[in-house]
Order: C-alpha cells, then structure tokens, then sequence
C-alpha cells in the first residue's frame, strides 16, 4: 500500500529511493484515476435510469389524468407540472440541477379560508391584569412575631412627678409622685378567603394554579391594607389608623391653630397637624413622619396649586428617594382614603403583630371536591394593629379638609 511522504522525508532518500518512491506514486495516481472513472460511470448509469423512471412515471400521470377528466377540462397541476419541467426533470437526472420544485401552489391564497386562526398566532404568554391598588400601608410599619393568639403589654395608667425645691435643712418634705400600671391584653383577627380551581385544567395548563394563588394572595393583601387603614377593632376587624386617630381641631389646647396661618392650604394644614402631634407628645415622643392622602385632593391642593401669577406654589414639597414629602413629612396616597381626608401619624409608634402572615393551602377534602376533580384553595391569615393606649395621639385624622383649611386661615 502506498503512503505518501512529507518533504522531509523525501529529501532524505538516496538515488535509488527516491527511483521506487515515483513509481510507486505514479502506480497509485493511476488507480485512482482510474477509480473515479469507475465512480462517474455508474453515476451516469443511476442517472440515466431515474431519468427513465421520472419519464415513466409522467406519461403513466398524464395517462391517468386523461383518463378521468371530462370534456373539456383542463390538465392536472401536477400533469401540467411535468410538462413545464420537462427539462428541468432531465438536468436534475444529469446531475445539473440540485432540486426540482414540480408544484409551488399554497394551501391558502386568501384569508377567506382561514376558519381558525388562533393556532397561527404568535402567543403572548403574560397576562394582562386588570388593575387593582397598591398594598402601600402595610410597609409603613414594623412587624413583631405574635406567638399565641392573645398579646399582653403593660401599659402606664398614670403617672405623678412631684419633685420639688426644697429650703436646705427643711423638715415635713412630702411628695405625690407615683405611677400605675395595668395589663392590657389584645386578641389576634383571623382573615380567610378560598377559591375553588379545577384540578385538570390546572395540570393541563401551568400557569392556571399560579395565577390562582397569586389572585387570592391578593385578595388576602388587599383586604389587610384596607382594614389597617379602616379597621373597627372587633373579632372580625384588626385596629386600624382610622381606629385610633384623634380627629383634628384648631382649636386643640395643644397648639392653637384656630385663624393664625396666612393664605392657608393643604401643606399647613399637614404640617399643623404634625406639630399638633408633637406637642401633645411633650416635644419628645412623637413626631410624625407620615401623611396617607386621598392621591386627587393631593393633586388639587398641593400639585396643581397656584398663585394669582400662575406660578405654582409651595417650595417646601420635595421628592427624595422616589418619595414625595411636604417638609419632612412622607406622602402616602392611599385608594383607601376617601377624598377631603387626611391621616398624619408617627409610624414607628405602631406595631404588625403577626401570629401567621398570609398562608396557602390547597386540599380536595371539601364536600364534593375529590370526585368532582377540584380542589380548594385556602388563604389565612392572623394578626392584629396595636397602638399602645399612651401612644393613640401620635396618630391624627383630618376628616373635613376644606372646613379644617377654613378654620386655620387667618381672617
């Protein structure tokens, strides 16, 4: 068998070496040849009987088609094909032509044979929600794990501080300084809500269970933002905002506002409040840090404001951070807070108690739904909103806000 060798090798043969080497080479170039000869000649052979075949097989087509058309009619796409191809048949058959399209007919010319089209589409696999609010309430305040159903904390009833000057070697000194103290006790609110789904259509689809827990996730959140906010503090209700404001009054002993504020608007009334809190909390234990707005009076008061010029007022709005503040106090709107109302609070003086934050749960074991292929989705959740009784003044409602601006603006 012959090999061929590098240059190298080639320079390093003798007279006589380097004889045989051509021989040899030029025997094995002469196979070669004459194998590929060999090769293109039963090529030709293979081509020349498909080119056969092919012509059988049209004349055998056309035969048929003739033999089934009536009168008049005109030849079969695929007779007429044939025909109009002839020469394309044979270049393909010689090795000429890499493919012969015989019919280029589509299935649908015109959207008028288009029944059922969703099957063509390109599908858009998001789901396009109907729009709902915000849970903005909730992450205000701080949560503290709950772990029974009832929560004690001990609460300062009263409280003297007596302390006095005194004449240096004085006898008969007296004090009344004292303090009480009482237990208060408070239960958790248990909140459900379920939903039903069908077990087959939730293996056939995917996404069909996760939308499910995600919509009643929701309805669970929602349901605790609101009530937060709007709560009545009974066995079905937590405590809310609402619950334990003390509602406005310029004429609070605390820090009268009563006609004292030039020109006043949305913002004074705000930041009145505010100091209003601050007072009545001693300048030392409260200071608000929160307004939760109705999001149009927010507009029309502050926003949109402007002066007889045009120009838009109040410099003491700023954003920082993508939050909104009126001097230091953060904007919060709210789809809660019914317009002409107005909440302003010290957050850090309210509590989440959380005993189980929102669970799922999905089970067959519910009347009928093991033999019907459905299952239940169940969603609880425990918890309560405390506001310890000393602090219920470092939380404030605004429940007039056109009347409150009134009773504040100077005459």
């Amino acid at each position: 068998m012959f090999v061929r060798k590098t240059v190298e090798e080639v320079l390093a043969l003798d007279k006589d070496q380097y004889k045989d080497y051509q021989i040899a080479k030029e025997a094995n170039d002469i196979q070669k040849a004459k194998e590929q000869v060999e090769s293109m000649l039963a090529v030709k052979t293979a081509q020349s009987e498909l080119e056969d075949k092919l012509k059988a097989q049209g004349l055998e087509m056309a035969k048929m088609k003739n033999e089934t058309s009536v009168k008049g009619e005109s030849k079969s796409v695929l007779a007429k094909a044939i025909e109009e191809k002839g020469e394309a048949i044979k270049a393909y058959a010689k090795g000429g032509e890499s493919r012969v399209e015989l019919v280029s007919e589509k299935a649908i010319t015109d959207y008028s044979n288009l029944t059922q089209t969703g099957q063509l589409d390109q599908v858009d696999n998001t789901l396009s929600k109907i729009a709902v609010k915000a849970p903005v309430l909730l992450p205000l305040f701080k949560k503290k794990a709950m772990i029974t159903e009832t929560y004690s904390y001990r609460d300062q009833t009263s409280a003297v501080r007596d302390a006095k000057g005194v004449a240096k070697c004085a006898t008969g000194f007296t004090s009344l300084t004292k303090e009480e103290i009482g237990m208060v006790r408070i239960n958790d609110v248990l909140y459900k809500d379920t939903m039903d789904i069908c077990l087959d259509y939730a293996s056939d689809f995917s996404f069909v269970e996760s939308e499910s827990r995600e919509l009643i996730n929701e309805s669970m959140v929602f349901k605790l933002d609101t009530d937060l906010l709007l709560g009545t503090n009974t066995s079905t209700s937590m405590n809310s905002i609402d619950n334990v404001s003390s509602e406005f009054s310029a004429a609070n002993a605390a820090c009268v506002l009563t006609t004292s504020i030039q020109s006043a608007n949305y913002s004074d009334l705000i930041l009145g409040m505010a100091t209003q809190i601050f007072e009545l909390g001693k300048q030392n234990f409260w200071r608000a840090n929160v307004a939760v707005v109705n999001n149009c009076d927010y507009f029309k008061f502050v926003q949109s404001a402007k002066d007889t010029q045009g120009r838009y007022l109040d410099p003491r709005v700023s954003t920082v951070g993508g939050n909104t503040y009126i001097g230091d106090i953060m904007i919060v709107p709210s789809t809660d807070v019914v317009q002409n109302t107005v909440y302003v609070m010290d957050t850090s003086k309210g509590t989440i108690l959380d005993r189980r934050s929102v669970s799922l749960a999905l089970s067959t074991e519910h009347k009928e739904n093991f033999v019907d292929g459905f299952g239940t989705l169940l969603a609880t959740a425990r918890l309560q909103f405390l506001v310890k009784r000393n602090d219920a003044n470092a939380f404030m409602k605004c429940s007039d806000v056109a009347a409150a601006i009134t009773a504040i603006t100077a005459a």
